[in-house]
Parts: structure tokens; sequence; C-alpha cells
């Protein structure tokens, strides 16, 4: 009664139920999908990433997991990867905690320039004066704790004659920032600063820049 027309009596509540219905279904493949970057993102990691992205990662692999339950509580495969994150992070962090405990502080290089210790405490101040410019961009600010001399002076840039135009020094630079204490390590950079840049140079500072290499962490104990 009071129905006329074409559409069906039910279809109100028909499109309800088909509603629902694709709300669970787009909350599954909202689920489907973290999961699976998650655990790609767990077997990049597994690869080998730097040593500094790994404990953000494991924040992001936890956050994505959980959104995921949220999503789709009662998915096996959300179930799955959340259940077994723990352990794996756990067994990752003891292969990184292990790297670690084997990274040695060296003292300068054998062919390192005279005055090696001069050069190390002009490089740890010059450092320190990049480091705080992180402030202005609000990024956390380190302590420069220590720097060595890897090697000699060598040629960066040459003129169009051939001359050399600047040179740099290869160093080890140690840092620790207040967000890595929990971890209880400093991280290292493999580095080379900059001398001016001008025609007849001297291999010596004022440092004008550094580059950066290699970076991993180590113990600040190891710096004793």
């Amino acid at each position: 009664m009071g129905y006329s027309g074409q559409v069906r009596a039910n279809f109100p509540y028909t499109a309800l139920s088909e509603g629902v219905e694709n709300v669970q279904k787009t909350r599954t493949v909202m689920a489907d999908d973290l999961i699976r970057r998650a655990s790609d993102m767990r077997d990049q990691i597994s690869k080998g990433i730097g040593d500094f992205a790994r404990p953000k990662q494991y924040e992001r692999l936890r956050a994505w997991g959980e959104l995921a339950a949220q999503f789709d509580p009662d998915n096996s495969r959300v179930a799955e990867f959340n259940s077994g994150l723990d352990a794996w992070i756990e067994e990752d962090m003891k292969a990184l905690n292990a790297k670690i405990d084997k990274v040695i502080w060296p003292g300068h290089a054998d062919n390192a320039p005279d005055k090696a210790d001069e050069l190390s405490q002009i490089a740890v101040e010059f450092l320190q004066k990049e480091e705080n410019k992180r402030a202005e961009k609000n990024i956390e600010v380190g302590k420069v704790l220590a720097v060595v001399v890897t090697g000699p002076w060598r040629v960066f840039k040459k003129n169009l004659l051939g001359e050399p135009i600047q040179y740099n020094l290869p160093i080890l630079c140690a840092v620790e920032y207040e967000s890595d204490k929990d971890l209880n390590v400093v991280r290292v950079y493999d580095s080379t600063l900059l001398t001016e840049e001008y025609k007849g140079v001297n291999m010596a500072p004022p440092f004008l820049g550094a580059t950066v290499g290699n970076s991993y962490y180590m113990r600040p104990s190891a710096l004793k």
C-alpha cells in the first residue's frame, strides 16, 4: 500500500545493506593495503637500510599495523602481521645492537697531516657552529663530541688550468643527539672538511663547508 512506480518497495533497505557491505569492503581493502605496505617496508629493512632510519621505521610499522587493525579488526592478515611484529623488531634490533657494539673509535690516521690534534679541535668548533644552524629550521641540534683525521689533505676542486683551488680533509665526526639517548648511541659521520675556494689556497683552515658520506651509530663509551 502506498507504493507505486517501478522502484522496489524494499529498495531503501537493500541500498542501506549494500552500503554497509561496501563500507566494510573498503575497510578491508584499506587494511590489506596498509599491511602490504608494512610488509614491503619490513622486507626492505631486512635487506638493509641506514642505521639512523631503523628506529623510525619500527615506529612506522607499528603505527601502520595498529591503523590496519582499526580499519578491519577481524582481518586475519592484519592479525598475523601484528602478532609477529614485536618479535621481528626485537631480532632486528638485536642485530643492529651487535653491529653497534663492534664499532671502535680510531685515532688519527698514520698519514694525517701534522698537528692533527689541532686540526680536530678546529673541526669540532666549526662543525658545532654548522650544527647550531639546524635550530633555525626547528631541527634538533646535536653536540659535536669528537673529530679524528682519517687521511691527508686532498685536492677537491681545480680550475680550468688544472690548478688546485680547493682542498678537503677526510675526518670522522661523532655527534650526540638527545633523541638517541634511549638507544645509548652517538652518530658517526664519515665526512670531509672543505677549505676556502680560490687559486693558491692553503691546505689549512678556515673551513668553508663539509661533505658527508657514510654514517652509522656507535656507543658513547667507545669514545673514551
